[in-house]
């Protein structure tokens, strides 16, 4: 458990919090949900790095806690997505009158999802110290990748003034 060794001796340490107090303090919140995952229990992505791809990290315990509490999320969404009988690839969330409630329950899930997804790029670009964290992926035994983007000249904002020695396309 991540806790016992990372947040809970700096709270001890420094007298902040008793630690009882402290895992009252979390129960239910988002910091329970990564904090009490244990390597045993994290979900290894499976997609491998690609030819375009360059690896420049790993994942440390915390990231892939993050990441296995989201990979969960959106499995619940895919979920919930095929027992509304609606395919993920054309989802539109939109508000039905007579299933308000169970649609905002999916409201919440999503922005669950999408809270988790920004916590692992903001703890990643943070450690990595990499502003644009927009192309960057996950990949199998929890590597970080930088993604190449894949542009022809056809959709490049240089097309107008191109000569091919200006870009990387």
């Amino acid at each position: 458990m991540i806790i016992n060794d990372m947040i809970a001796r700096m709270f001890l340490k420094n007298q902040i919090m008793k630690k009882e107090n402290f895992l009252a303090a979390i129960q239910k919140t988002f910091l329970e949900q990564i904090l009490f995952i244990g390597p045993d229990d994290f979900i290894n992505p499976t997609d491998i790095a690609g030819p375009q791809e360059k690896v420049i990290g790993e994942m440390n315990e915390l990231e892939k806690a993050v990441y296995t509490v989201f990979f969960e999320k959106i499995q619940l969404v895919k979920n919930r997505l095929k027992d509304m009988g609606i395919d993920e690839r054309n989802v539109r969330f939109n508000l039905e009158i007579n299933n308000l409630e169970k649609t905002i329950k999916n409201l919440r899930l999503m922005e669950e999802v999408i809270f988790f997804e920004k916590l692992l790029w903001l703890l990643i670009g943070e450690r990595l110290r990499i502003s644009s964290i927009g192309n960057l992926g996950v990949r199998e035994n929890f590597t970080i990748v930088k993604i190449k983007p894949e542009r022809n000249c056809a959709d490049c904002p240089l097309k107008i003034m191109c000569t091919k020695s200006i870009c990387s396309n």
